[in-house]
């Protein structure tokens, strides 16, 4: 008996610890390696800042085309200006800020306070607008709220 034991905790420590580890920080990396060193978000990842290469009127128009391939899926309130991800049963509401310049637009991601855990969709925003609108991640503290 005692040898099963010694045998069940080698594989734990070998196997299911690293496992664990892996699927807890991978959003972490992906999110990291999707920004390329740029930090557009403040120290909560409550707020994000990006850039984006169209006006106002293309940008809430393929915000309310939803696409198979959307890395998150979300649903928007009437005037377009809260967007709401699903994640697990969870719903996380964010808030839209459009800002014009030259030919693009500044875009502006809040979250409004929810007492619930915030889980991974935080680290999942960067990824869906970047592949969604193609947007440029800006440096926060440059482009503060």
């Amino acid at each position: 008996m005692e040898i099963y034991w010694y045998a069940f905790l080698i594989v734990f420590i070998i196997i299911v610890i690293p496992v664990a580890l892996y699927l807890i920080f991978k959003p972490f990396y992906r999110n990291k390696q999707t920004l390329n060193g740029v930090e557009n978000f403040d120290a909560l990842m409550r707020k994000y800042v990006f850039r984006v290469e169209m006006t106002e009127e293309e940008f809430y128009g393929r915000l309310k085309t939803k696409n198979i391939n959307d890395t998150l899926e979300y649903c928007l309130n009437d005037d377009c200006s809260v967007v709401t991800f699903t994640r697990y049963g969870s719903k996380y509401p964010y808030k839209i800020l459009t800002e014009e310049a030259d030919e693009s637009i500044i875009l502006r991601i809040q979250q409004i306070p929810i007492i619930t855990d915030r889980g991974n969709v935080p680290y999942l925003i960067n990824e869906f607008f970047i592949k969604k609108f193609d947007a440029k991640p800006m440096e926060y503290s440059k482009y503060p709220f």
